[in-house]
Formats: structure tokens, C-alpha cells, sequence
């Protein structure tokens, strides 16, 4: 059936049914909240590797030249 009108809020009891609604809302939550978390342990992760690179370049290990000799 072909969409008669894009107004908000769209009716959509004739797509699908009201239970199938109901878990799709429930899946599009789970997958925002499993996105988020990636992403805040992602920024996490990224906050330690600069820490550590910054560490690194203030205390070369010996024996590797630094480019400047």
C-alpha cells in the first residue's frame, strides 16, 4: 500500500502489527544503547593511547634514536 500522506505522526497500524512495533522499538533501543557504550569505551580507549603516546615521547626508550642526533 503506498503511503498516502508523510504527516506526522505517520499511522503505521497498517505496516505492521502492533506487537512487531512494539519489539522493533525495543530492538532500535538496544542497538542505540550497545552503540553508545562502543563509543564511550572507544573515546576511553583513545584518552589512554594519546596518554601513553604523550608519556612515550617525554621518556624515549634507549637505544632508539629520537631523529635529532
Amino acid at each position: 500500500n503506498p503511503i498516502q500522506s508523510f504527516d506526522l505522526p505517520m499511522n503505521l497500524m497498517d505496516w505492521f502489527p502492533q506487537q512487531r512495533m512494539k519489539t522493533k522499538r525495543e530492538e532500535i533501543c538496544n542497538l542505540i544503547l550497545t552503540l553508545q557504550g562502543l563509543q564511550s569505551k572507544d573515546k576511553k580507549g583513545n584518552k589512554d593511547l594519546s596518554t601513553t603516546q604523550h608519556a612515550t615521547q617525554e621518556k624515549p626508550e634507549p637505544g632508539i634514536s629520537s631523529g635529532s642526533d
